[in-house]
């Protein structure tokens, strides 16, 4: 039986892992493909990640012309799939080109410290849980889609209006292979932003050990060890920002300026329909643009057609996402500026909720909070210090310094670290959720990684190459510390899987979205309360995007009693009732309350053994 399961394990793994590769390789075939098609503006120094970017927004647009014209289905999105793979096979893949280099000792046991970690988060990828913002709205606006062939709205989740680039490519790997394969494409998506990331650090000269040390500094954090597990994605837009950061960096050397400033602009444009939090990125590459041109001396004329040629794609690529914000609300920057422009489902009330909770992450707005949010950004891993929703790994203490020390002498690592203040100082005024930082690692590993260099440079040359094969060593143990746990949980989940299979999708449906599922009506619509997880719910449902700004109790909060309630939950198509028996400090309005206590009127009809999900039949 044990060898049975080890079997089931390496099957399943297998299958999902081929999938994912069939599902990278269309992304670079298709990015190949259009490369071709756009060579009289697409740069030559670009690398397999970009292609694979390119082809991803190829398929970012399919997706989005599917949702508009309500066409979205299995057929439609794999019938393409295939014919990428087939073009693939019969040309692309001839001509890729993988090339596995031999290491030294040193720099083999740190590839394979690096390798063992990825393998673990790949399983823990592939372990078909979904976490929570996927289980919100990550994931499960694309099951919506595929569901309603076209965009979906949640009701009363204005993160469902949102551009949503990333869940477009989801819907794919939805209709393939569920959501472990969705979180393997962000994984994916992690992975290649490690390799553009070594990639960058050659071209400029970084020796392998100084590389390896910037990669562990990259990947040896929480923030991006959680993130490589799950549907999110973060990992999606700091590719992305890396890339653009990378062709601004080839434009600033005179390689190709135009064409680099264009395929910058391009990756601006689709990084701002992965988060709304884009304009960040976008200001921190046009910034990058603008004071690299006027240090090198570049004429104005010069730095503001730079400027024309990231700004014009960027906005074209925005542009339908703003165009659907205002038809579907009436703004086009909805829940934002509410006031002024209005939007549906929303008021003066909850945008006051929603500013104070933004506020309230991180550690303060004063001035003085400002002074010291660097310091406490690097603290908070290990002091205590909280309230930023995640924390990077203590050693930046180290490497941040020796970055600043590197940028006296070196334009690599004044322009990685100009671009990652002018990121992070957006990021301290509209956010500070620890990993919205995840887009400057990379920039700052870039100039840590010059400084190790500069220090390496400066010894013997036998002390030099002993010094290279500690930091090969050290960068391993760093991955392998700070992935330790990780590691444990990938065992747990492999032990499930082997047990389990491919039945495990099924079998992690929480009870009470079963018997939703198989105790209602199909037409039934359900109203959640203190839970807004609707990945597994198969029927209609409304609920909260945050809890901080409960759009349903501000919905409800000014009927005066249950009977007035009542009313307004029948007009809404409101069948059933999801009550989660957790506390978030939502503010319901008592004649909810009433009605809720009230068997005549909303009757129990469901409750789990530990009593805490309820299904209340609206009568």
């Amino acid at each position: 039986m044990r060898l049975l399961g080890s079997l089931a394990s390496v099957v399943y793994l297998l299958v999902r892992s081929g999938q994912l590769a069939l599902l990278c390789a269309a992304f670079w075939g298709t990015g190949r493909f259009a490369a071709v098609l756009l060579r009289p503006f697409w740069p030559s120094g670009c690398g397999l990640a970009d292609r694979v970017a390119l082809g991803m927004g190829v398929w970012m647009a399919y997706v989005f012309v599917l949702a508009a014209s309500s066409a979205v289905g299995v057929v439609s999105l794999l019938a393409p799939l295939a014919g990428a793979l087939g073009w693939l096979a019969l040309w692309g893949v001839r001509r890729l080109r993988i090339r596995l280099p031999s290491l030294p000792i040193a720099e083999t046991l740190c590839a394979a410290g690096f390798a063992l970690v990825l393998g673990g988060l790949l399983i823990r990828a592939a372990y078909p849980s979904v976490a929570w913002d996927a289980a919100v709205y990550h994931l499960t606006l694309p099951k919506l889609m595929l569901q309603q062939g076209g965009f979906a709205h949640i009701g009363r989740n204005f993160q469902s209006f949102w551009p949503v680039n990333t869940e477009l490519l989801y819907a794919v790997a939805l209709a393939w292979g569920g959501p472990g394969l969705a979180s393997m494409m962000h994984w994916a998506c992690g992975a290649l932003l490690m390799g553009a990331f070594v990639r960058t650090a050659r071209r400029y000269g970084s020796s392998p050990a100084a590389t390896a040390v910037g990669a562990a500094l990259l990947l040896g954090n929480q923030i991006v060890l959680n993130e490589m597990g799950m549907a999110y994605v973060d990992l999606t837009f700091a590719l992305m920002f890396f890339l653009a950061f990378a062709a601004v960096l080839r434009a600033l050397d005179g390689e190709e300026a135009g064409r680099n400033l264009l395929w910058a602009g391009v990756l601006c444009g689709l990084l701002c329909g992965v988060k709304l939090t884009g304009v960040l990125a976008c200001v921190a590459i046009g910034g990058l643009w603008v004071l690299g041109g006027w240090g090198a001396g570049r004429p104005a004329r010069e730095v503001a057609g730079g400027v024309l040629r990231l700004a014009l794609p960027a906005m074209l690529l925005l542009a339908p996402w703003l165009v659907r914000l205002w038809h579907e609300t009436g703004n086009p920057i909805y829940p934002f500026a509410f006031p002024r422009l209005g939007g549906v489902e929303w008021s003066s009330t909850l945008a006051g909720e929603l500013r104070a909770y933004r506020d309230a992450t991180g550690m303060g707005r004063s001035g003085l909070d400002f002074l010291l949010l660097p310091l406490r950004v690097l603290l908070s891993s290990f002091t205590g210090l909280g309230g930023f929703d995640g924390a990077i790994s203590p050693l930046w203490l180290a490497a941040l310094p020796a970055g600043l020390w590197a940028s006296r002498a070196s334009p690599l690592a004044r322009r990685s670290l100009g671009a990652a203040a002018l990121y992070f100082a957006g990021w301290a005024v509209i956010t500070q959720h620890m990993r919205f930082l995840i887009t400057i690692l990379p920039l700052l590993a870039l100039a840590s990684t010059v400084a190790l260099d500069r220090g390496l440079a400066n010894l013997a040359e036998h002390r030099r190459r002993m010094a290279q094969r500690v930091a090969c060593l050290a960068a391993a143990t760093i991955v392998l510390v700070a992935g330790w746990d990780d590691l444990r949980v990938a065992g747990r989940d492999a032990a499930l899987i082997a047990r389990h299979g491919f039945e495990l999708e099924r079998l992690l449906v929480p009870p009470v979205y079963r018997f939703l599922d198989q105790s209602t009506p199909r037409e039934s619509k359900v109203l959640f309360l203190n839970t807004n997880k609707g990945f597994y719910c198969n029927r209609e449902f409304v609920a909260d995007a945050v809890f901080q700004s409960s759009q349903i109790a501000d919905w409800l909060r000014p009927l005066a009693d249950k009977s007035a309630v009542l009313g307004e939950l029948h007009a809404a198509g409101i069948t059933h009732i999801l009550f989660e028996d957790v506390d978030w400090g939502i503010r319901y309005p008592p004649a909810l309350i009433e009605l809720l206590a009230d068997p005549a009127l909303a009757q129990p009809v469901y409750r789990s053994d530990d009593r805490r999900f309820t299904v209340l039949e609206v009568r």
